[in-house]
């Protein structure tokens, strides 16, 4: 190690001598030390024994810039900063390290570390809601799809498009198309077909497929936002589609058919020209385990979810939960499939029913469906009959806990339904009115181990009246009618009437009287027997048999 302060001093030759090998010995060391030298020059050199690390010294000559390391020669911690790097340079990332933060962590090649997701910007995608990036996203599609597990990446922006597809091909293709959110990644489709197709191959199955945090955008002549064939277990996490197709352009927001068990987290339809969501079991597939999890599908021009078995045999065995639907033309849900569950939804200004079950223009009945916890409000509707739940050639339906509002029906049955339960209903949770609370066609009692059973409480919490619950076959059969508890005694607590002429049969007062007559009118009602030969009541077995009367009396009040 030596250093100098690079001046001859005038002395004797042996002096000289020796001062000026000194100066070859600091050159020849470049200038080592365990410190700086203390007589600097720009362009100096200085080899930090201290540090380990080869400086020199910059062209201002105030400071030592480090350059590399005295042990192997490799390039020094901040030897190499932005600045001093040529826009033109180039280094292969497989000769550049990375390390992980962390007890553990081990190093890899940046080439390494960057492959780890695949980014529509690799292959030129701008997302400037300008350029037209479906060749670029295309290519990235087909990477994803020629890899057996990968991630896409969609950063922030707008990527106009013509329409996408991505070909899945066995049951190993478990894919993640990824934004950041889906108001800052937003796919726009400029073109007619669909915004993003997802194939699978007949007779194989794509699993486990997610997409997330990203906006499918249509116009008005395009076609489904979303559109998933025979790739089974789909998973969509936060992912809007919205405005797609108008008029004679029928789209979906999402269009899932023929493929097993789709998952709804979060998720919005909106303004669609069909459906919010199409779910449609198939030739290949059934749609065992279909999911919704939160998230509103509202104001499409048919439902906001429809449902369909292909088959009789084919169950969807599914769940809502907390989703909500407004504003839908048709029904918020319009199911056709068999055992669904529907647990804490919300169905508000749907023009036609909150939820439909069943269908009467279909030959197959639904088998088994629950709604729990949820409310039904019709307020604002554009349209004259307003419906909580229509059920239509169903078996084994059940409803509890649930709330109505402002509809003309809380419940309508049709006669070919058979095992509805209706359990407790709080109607008229604020102000507005439930016409009836449930309308039923009296045929389901005609077979009494296909029953309807009824064991509501008829709960009142806002000012407007419960108006009646009632049962009608039709102008030549009866109507089952219970009006509102009144605060007169007078007031029909119960009453059997046939429908034809609203002609009293049997009926009991809010104070507990008996009330029978033969009168033609409701008003001709009274508190005793009309006439002394209606003096009894005849009791039947289950079969029809008489088992005798029961005596009454005129001036029994």
């Amino acid at each position: 190690m030596a250093q100098h302060d690079y001046v001859i001093d005038n002395s004797t030759g042996q002096n000289v001598r020796a001062d000026i090998n000194s100066v070859l010995q600091a050159i020849a060391t470049n200038n080592s030390g365990s410190s700086a030298p203390s007589s600097t020059f720009a362009s100096q050199f200085f080899a930090d024994t201290t540090a380990g690390v080869m400086k020199i010294r910059n062209s201002s000559n105030n400071a030592h810039v480090p350059v590399f390391n005295l042990s192997d020669g490799t390039i020094a911690s901040n030897a190499v900063v932005n600045s001093s790097v040529s826009s033109s340079a180039a280094i292969d990332a497989t000769k550049l390290s990375f390390t992980q933060s962390g007890t553990g962590a081990t190093a890899r090649t940046v080439d390494s570390k960057l492959g780890d997701i695949i980014s529509v910007k690799d292959f030129g995608a701008k997302g400037d809601d300008s350029t037209d990036d479906t060749a670029a996203i295309q290519a990235a599609l087909n990477l994803l799809q020629s890899q057996t597990i990968g991630k896409l990446f969609f950063p922030k922006g707008t990527y106009r498009h013509t329409g996408l597809t991505l070909t899945v091909s066995n049951f190993n293709d478990s894919f993640v198309i990824q934004g950041e959110s889906p108001n800052s990644t937003i796919l726009k489709n400029t073109g007619t077909g669909v915004n993003l197709r997802i194939d699978g191959i007949t007779g194989e199955e794509a699993v486990y497929g997610c997409i997330e945090s990203i906006q499918f955008l249509g116009n008005s002549n395009s076609s489904h936002g979303v559109h998933v064939t025979e790739a089974g277990r789909t998973k969509f996490d936060r992912v809007w589609s919205l405005s797609n197709g108008s008029g004679s352009s029928a789209a979906s927001g999402f269009h899932y058919e023929n493929a097993w068990s789709p998952s709804f987290l979060e998720c919005r339809a909106d303004n669609n020209s069909n459906y919010g969501v199409f779910l449609k079991g198939g030739t290949n597939h059934d749609i065992n385990g279909a999911y919704f999890r939160g998230g509103a599908y509202s104001s499409n021009t048919l439902d906001g979810i429809y449902i369909e078995a292909a088959t009789d045999d084919d169950t969807i065995s599914g769940e809502l939960l907390n989703v909500g639907f407004s504003n839908n033309v048709r029904n918020g849900i319009f199911c056709k499939t068999p055992c669904l569950r529907i647990i804490g939804c919300f169905f508000e200004f749907n023009q036609n029913a909150g939820l439909k079950i069943g269908d009467a223009s279909d030959a197959r009945t639904l088998f088994g469906a629950t709604v729990i916890n949820s409310f039904f409000d019709a307020l604002n509707s554009s349209g004259t009959n307003y419906k909580g739940v229509v059920i239509e050639e169903a078996n084994g339906v059940s409803i509890d806990g649930c709330n109505f509002k402002n509809l003309t029906s809380g419940v309508e049955i049709d006669s070919a339904s058979k095992n509805i339960t209706i359990g407790t209903l709080c109607i008229n949770r604020k102000a507005g009115s439930v016409t009836n609370i449930a309308d039923v066609n009296s045929t389901l009692f005609t077979d009494n181990t296909e029953p309807l059973a009824i064991r509501q409480e008829l709960v009142q919490v806002g000012t407007a009246s419960i108006n009646k619950f009632r049962v009608e076959s039709g102008s030549s059969g009866f109507r089952f009618d219970i009006e509102n508890n009144g605060t007169n005694s007078a007031n029909t607590l119960f009453r059997l009437l046939t429908s034809s002429s609203d002609e009293v049969i049997f009926g009991i007062r809010n104070d507990g009287k008996l009330r029978l007559n033969g009168a033609t009118s409701t008003s001709g009602q009274t508190n005793n027997l009309p006439s002394t030969t209606l003096n009894k009541l005849q009791v039947f077995d289950g079969s029809g048999n008489s088992l005798g009367y029961i005596a009454l009396y005129n001036n029994w009040g």
